[in-house]
């Protein structure tokens, strides 16, 4: 394209009666409004120059190309050396290059946006946001190993509907290894759920434990309640001390009550008072009264 190009001008040039010549040039400067000036020959001035239309190529300082004079200036018809790796330019600016083994995509300000090669792909733009939209479809990451997600400072999910998150071989079983958050609240589900902190607390408005068997290990329990209500078919308490401390009335209520003790049984009050409706049987060796 280039050839025939410089070609076409020499033509147009004989045919107005004018004398077309091709030299050979140094990019010397490249602007940011994408005008440049070439240098003919070692240590030559500097000229203003165009570039005819080359596709894919872009201006660098230190490109050997060869340029003519159309009669309205210094004009770049071909590129025999590029200083950077030849690549593609869009309207808006933004080129993809040959870097190496792969290609890498720069913005209009020459910041690179996507490196491409045989081991991977990485979208680092330098400045300003990533933004990944599907408006009418999805977003999916698939990968054959692990996926990765770090912030340096906040990692934030949203969803309209649902988050969920599923792990293990078991996400398709009855009951996955997998965490829900939706507007009805938080379900967390899964073998084996384990919680580990220096420090956790919960608060609700109301909590229910529902279990087949609960296990308690502690070097201590602490229980602050307004009122406590256990309702089981047998209680067993074993300690090796137990002491209860009533501020005002302690009540046991019994179809029977039974007391056993392996020594001495003491019961002190201030006043004491037995009613039977039947019989009252005391049994000892001796029973000493006063």
């Amino acid at each position: 394209m280039a050839r025939s190009t410089s070609l076409r001008k020499v033509e147009r040039a004989e045919e107005a009666g004018r004398s077309a010549t091709l030299a050979f040039a140094d990019v010397a400067v490249v602007a940011d409004d994408g005008s440049l000036e070439v240098c003919l020959g070692s240590g030559g001035s500097s000229l203003p120059a165009t570039t005819a239309v080359l596709g894919g190529y872009r201006p660098s300082v230190g490109d050997r190309v060869i340029v003519t004079d159309d009669g309205e200036g210094c004009v770049v018809v071909a590129v025999l050396r590029a200083a950077t790796p030849p690549g593609l330019v869009s309207a808006s600016g933004a080129e993809a290059r040959l870097m190496g083994d792969g290609i890498a995509v720069f913005d209009r300000q020459g910041a690179c946006l996507v490196r491409a090669r045989g081991s991977g792909v990485e979208v680092a733009p330098s400045t300003g946001d990533l933004l990944l939209s599907a408006p009418q479809g999805r977003i999916r990451l698939s990968a054959a190993e692990d996926i990765e997600i770090e912030g340096q400072r906040d990692v934030t999910l949203k969803a309209a509907r649902r988050v969920e998150a599923r792990a293990g071989a078991s996400a398709d079983s009855d009951l996955p290894d997998r965490l829900v958050l939706d507007d009805k609240g938080a379900l967390l589900t899964g073998r084996r759920v384990e919680l580990r902190g220096t420090l956790a607390r919960i608060i609700a408005g109301r909590a229910d434990l529902v279990s087949r068997e609960v296990r308690v290990s502690a070097n201590t329990v602490s229980t602050t309640a307004r009122k406590i209500e256990t309702t089981t078919e047998r209680a067993v308490l074993r300690a090796k001390e137990v002491v209860h401390e009533v501020a005002e009335l302690l009540e046991t209520r019994a179809g029977r009550l039974r007391t056993l003790v392996r020594g001495a049984l003491s019961v002190r009050s201030r006043a004491t008072t037995m009613k039977s409706e039947g019989d009252t049987s005391i049994d000892g060796k001796r029973v000493l009264l006063g």
